[in-house]
């Protein structure tokens, strides 16, 4: 029996086509889900990998320790593996807490050569940088999430503007996650600087539509303007 996520946490799921001239037919998948918590829906997710024949599934906000956190082995399918990065408790009062909020987890095909690239730490962000090398894709994957119970500031677009700097040499690159950046609203704090941020370094956000419950676009997707054999289809 199929287990089904909740309405509000449906993955968004692109199909990108790597299809290159004078190839054959090629296409990656990858989803996004923002879990808040993997503990009672790793069953979920697991079914959604396979259903949806997943090639990598980014999660945020999915409140585990490491690797080895049960709910993390469980919502990983056969022949997939998962890399992570746990948001690290930093005092007492974190050690303390049940849950460990933050986190990301992402599942990916085990046949997929991945390199997981040295990136500085970042405080007003979580950040997981994976490179895949592969016949079919080469393109370094960015998995972002900023919390979005705390108001964009300038210390956030200086550190993300520091994030492109890095990736600026790389010729295909997808910025996935959320940065809680309310896209849609002109007068929403640090919009303008981010939106600026992404102009300059040819960056664009590819989801129109609302992903949040309150019907703002949060910049989910991002992706340097693509070569004619890339697109990407959101459903």
């Amino acid at each position: 029996m199929r287990r089904h996520l909740p309405a509000h946490l449906n993955c968004a799921r692109l199909s990108i086509d790597v299809t290159k001239p004078s190839t054959r037919p090629t296409s990656f998948t990858v989803g996004l889900l923002n879990a808040q918590s993997l503990g009672n829906k790793a069953a979920s997710i697991n079914d959604c990998i396979v259903d949806n024949r997943l090639d990598l599934l980014a999660v945020v906000e999915s409140w585990h320790d490491s690797f080895g956190t049960p709910s993390v082995i469980a919502a990983t399918p056969v022949n997939y593996r998962v890399i992570e990065r746990a948001r690290p408790r930093g005092d007492a009062t974190d050690a303390s807490l049940v849950h460990n909020h933050g986190g990301i987890c992402v599942f990916v095909r085990s046949h997929l050569k991945t390199k997981l690239l040295d990136f500085p730490l970042y405080r007003s962000f979580e950040l997981l940088p994976l490179y895949i090398l592969n016949p079919a894709i080469k393109s370094l994957f960015l998995i972002v999430y900023r919390p979005g119970s705390k108001l964009p500031t300038t210390e956030f677009v200086e550190e993300f503007s520091d994030v492109l700097e890095h990736i600026s040499s790389y010729a295909q690159c997808t910025v996935v996650g959320g940065v809680n950046v309310h896209l849609d609203d002109p007068i929403a704090p640090q919009v303008g600087p981010f939106l600026d941020l992404l102009s300059n370094f040819g960056l664009s956000e590819w989801v129109r539509q609302p992903t949040h419950s309150l019907g703002h676009r949060r910049g989910s997707t991002m992706t340097h303007s693509p070569p004619t054999y890339f697109t990407l289809i959101l459903s």
